[in-house]
């Protein structure tokens, strides 16, 4: 799921381009419109129509918690992902931990943050990767920033909708915290 309100063409490009590698695993990505110029429709349609897993959905401005709620509410897949429109996906590493069937409710990943032309990765744990218990995931929510985001995560759809859990659009600043913290509360099993 990929909220975009306004965002560069050469920045969705970037996006978008990322997630050309899962094109082995059975996948769709939903380009959500929160009521950008028509230049953004204009590049997410034509994008849309070269590449049949994509889907561009617009919706009158809202937020991005509502774009990211339409999105939710969209999906078809056994999990999601969100991803910001100038945020690139490593497809590959996905792919290669897409979990089977017995799999984790919540799946969360390392990040690499570019900033002023520096690399660095930001870790969600200081652990080795491997199954966690909820509570480790609450420790780390309540106590670094590394987790707190809705991005780098693999969740359960059918979780998500069965229980109706949505980000809260009356919040500007939180409301990914909270969410993410919802969802924990709801799951069962974790993997780092």
């Amino acid at each position: 799921i990929i909220p975009i309100y306004n965002t560069p063409n050469v920045d969705l490009q970037r996006c978008f381009d990322s997630m050309l590698d899962l094109e082995p695993i059975s996948h769709e990505v939903l380009l959500i419109d929160d009521g950008s110029e028509p230049r953004v429709g204009d590049f997410c349609t034509g994008y849309a129509a070269q590449h049949p897993s994509f889907r561009y959905i617009r919706k009158e401005n809202g937020g991005v918690s509502s774009a990211r709620n339409l999105g939710i509410s969209q999906a078809n897949g056994r999990y999601l992902t969100f991803v910001d429109a100038d945020d690139l996906i490593f497809s590959k590493v996905l792919a290669e931990h897409m979990p089977g069937l017995d799999a984790p409710d919540l799946v969360i990943f390392d990040m690499l943050l570019t900033q002023r032309g520096e690399d660095s990765i930001w870790y969600a744990f200081n652990l080795e990767e491997g199954p966690l218990d909820r509570e480790q995931v609450l420790y780390q929510l309540c106590t670094a920033s590394s987790i707190s985001g809705p991005v780098a995560k693999l969740y359960k759809t059918q979780l998500l909708q069965a229980n109706n859990m949505q980000f809260d659009s009356q919040f500007i600043s939180g409301e990914d915290w909270m969410f993410v913290c919802d969802y924990v509360m709801q799951a069962q099993s974790f993997l780092y």
